[in-house]
């Protein structure tokens, strides 16, 4: 059983798009979809409940929950132990859409291995260039740098192989891996908790796994914000958290964590 986790706020027409796509492109695994708002106004709020009503009443797969606060990591935490049931979870940013039924690969992907950590597949931009294609991370005038492989390419890579993570915004991982993993990270606020979520399985065994076989749309660049308030956030979540956690780990983990090509 995959418990899909979407937060959203707003952006009403990019959430049903996700939902929709969910149901139509996922043939074989059976999933619960738990929806997280976090401060749509009273008119979307409303727009949403009768959506799912029309939609995934008649499975009963669909949870509306209600937040007042902002949090990636610890939204995210919350319904993974309070909420979630089933054994996977499906991390999903509300502007995914899906192509294909990339669900029922990552799905079996992640069931297929003891030692199989974080899953992703090939995201794309709305005009067919990659927004991600694995993580990588490599070092740059002495400071860490971390980026999406092969982003606003056309690039191929292997139908199945290691990465050093994949984006939270569609990131599937086993519920008791990423308990014993120790969760997201809530000290951030704006950005990289789901690489260090990422370098804390690779430095734990588990291998990382991006699927280039199946893809979704990611309509980042309309639900992101690039605000100056933003970028100071995630200047802070990188100088006070991820770049920290790395200078911790020992030369052997940062050779596990830098070992893979862009």
């Amino acid at each position: 059983m995959l418990d899909i986790i979407i937060p959203t706020k707003g952006n009403t027409d990019y959430l049903f798009k996700c939902l929709n796509s969910i149901q139509d492109k996922t043939q074989e695994t059976q999933y619960h979809i738990y929806v997280c708002d976090t401060g749509s106004t009273s008119s979307e709020l409303s727009d949403i409940q009768s959506f799912l009503k029309s939609k995934f009443s008649q499975d009963r797969n669909v949870t509306l929950v209600k937040f007042d606060f902002w949090n990636f990591a610890k939204i995210n935490n919350i319904i993974v132990n309070e909420y979630c049931e089933g054994s996977v979870i499906l991390f999903c940013n509300n502007d995914i859409e899906l192509i294909d039924n990339c669900i029922d690969l990552m799905y079996s992907t992640v069931c297929s291995g003891k030692d199989v950590g974080s899953v992703g597949c090939r995201l794309l931009f709305s005009d067919g260039s990659v927004q991600h294609a694995g993580q990588v991370a490599f070092i740059h005038n002495n400071r860490l740098e971390v980026t999406h492989r092969g982003l606003k390419t056309r690039n191929k890579y292997k139908p199945k192989e290691s990465v050093l993570g994949n984006t939270g915004g569609f990131m599937m991982v086993k519920r008791d891996v990423f308990i014993q993993a120790g969760q997201l990270n809530e000290n951030y606020t704006e950005c990289f908790e789901d690489v260090e979520f990422n370098m804390k399985l690779i430095t734990r065994g588990y291998t990382n796994i991006y699927l280039d076989s199946v893809a979704a749309t990611h309509y980042e660049s309309l639900t992101r914000t690039k605000s100056h308030a933003a970028m100071e956030r995630l200047g802070r979540d990188y100088n006070n958290n991820l770049a920290p956690f790395f200078a911790k780990l020992n030369n052997e983990e940062k050779g596990k964590v830098l070992g893979f090509n862009l």
